[in-house]
């Protein structure tokens, strides 16, 4: 007696709906571990790349240093003369610019350029280093749009001394909205700030022009509320709206500091006005400094600060390496000369 046949087994066309859904979870696992993986190695990356243009503008700076024997000052006054054809510009500006350039001649005025800056006769006809230095002072205004400012100050002096005169600046047809075309100084040792001749020195560091901004050509970032006239430059961490500042002990031997009651105050009197924090009733701008308050990192040379990644300063204060920085947590992403990466490690 033969038994019934046993019936063919129905085949599976696919995964049941839980078995779907469970390889749906899994994936959705892998990917929560794996996309802040990937972003904490691209913030990396990117930091990696802050980092090690720091330390070129650094050895810009060391360059600059084996030709004029000093660092570029982060302050510059270049406030126009007025009273008189020979009245000289700020003892300080002048002898900066005598110790790079002896035999300048700051006190001949060949009255070409006019007080709203424009050029009494054509550019690099009848223009002397006076001229060319008045002219970037009144720019430093019209640029800022602060009467009476003619100052550059840090980030600007950093790219100033480092990649030297703007040609196109001097231009009748340059427009606020012209990329930078830093040309170094001029070897005339009477006029190191003709932008014609071909026998140069510098530029000592080579700037991105697409990372180069000043008040007016900002591209929309937000560095026209610091002041900014000339040019400043910004850090390659994509979308950064602040540029590098930089705080230089050269010209007093120590940095500026300031206090006031006044929080605007307190920015215009230091050497670093992006970095202002209340103490009390005051507020204090000043460079970063070391545990126990009492020295500043970088005592006597000078102070590169990146906003970092989130585009913003902070306030400064104490930066300890060891983990015990007093600092808020718009400085912590900061990236230094004196920090290896950010200030919150």
């Amino acid at each position: 007696m033969t038994g019934r046949p046993t019936p063919p087994r129905r085949r599976r066309d696919g995964f049941t709906l839980i078995e779907l859904l469970g390889v749906i979870a899994i994936i959705a696992i892998l990917l929560g571990l794996l996309v802040p993986a990937v972003q904490s190695a691209i913030r990396s990356a990117r930091i990696a790349q802050i980092t090690a243009e720091i330390s070129a503008l650094e050895t810009a700076i060391a360059n600059f240093q084996t030709d004029f024997q000093f660092v570029p000052p982060s302050r510059l006054d270049l406030t126009v003369p007025t009273s008189s054809s020979t009245e000289e510009f700020q003892p300080a500006t002048v002898s900066i610019f005598r110790r790079m350039f002896t035999n300048i001649d700051v006190t001949t005025d060949a009255g070409t350029i006019q007080t709203n800056g424009t050029f009494n006769s054509t550019p690099n006809s009848v223009i002397d280093a006076r001229e060319r230095l008045e002219f970037i002072g009144i720019q430093q205004v019209r640029r800022a749009s602060q009467a009476g400012d003619e100052i550059l100050r840090g980030g600007e002096c950093l790219v100033f001394f480092l990649g030297g005169l703007d040609a196109d600046r001097f231009e009748a047809t340059a427009s606020p909205n012209d990329k930078a075309n830093l040309v170094g100084f001029s070897k005339n040792p009477v006029d190191p700030f003709e932008v014609a001749s071909s026998n140069r020195i510098g530029p000592y560091f080579t700037f991105d022009v697409g990372r180069v901004f000043d008040a007016r050509s900002s591209g929309g970032r937000s560095v026209s509320a610091l002041g900014y006239g000339y040019w400043t430059y910004i850090d390659p961490f994509p979308g950064q709206g602040l540029p590098y500042v930089y705080a230089s002990t050269e010209e007093s031997g120590v940095y500026r500091q300031s206090t006031s009651t006044v929080e605007a105050t307190a920015a215009a009197g230091g050497d670093l006005p992006e970095l202002v924090r209340a103490d009390g009733a005051n507020f204090i701008s000043e460079p970063y400094r070391q545990v126990g308050g009492s020295q500043f990192w970088n005592p006597s040379s000078f102070q590169i600060i990146s906003p970092g990644p989130d585009g913003l300063y902070g306030t400064g204060g104490v930066y300890d390496p060891d983990g015990n920085s007093e600092l808020g947590q718009d400085d912590e992403d900061n990236v230094t000369n004196f920090s290896n990466g950010t200030l919150g490690g």
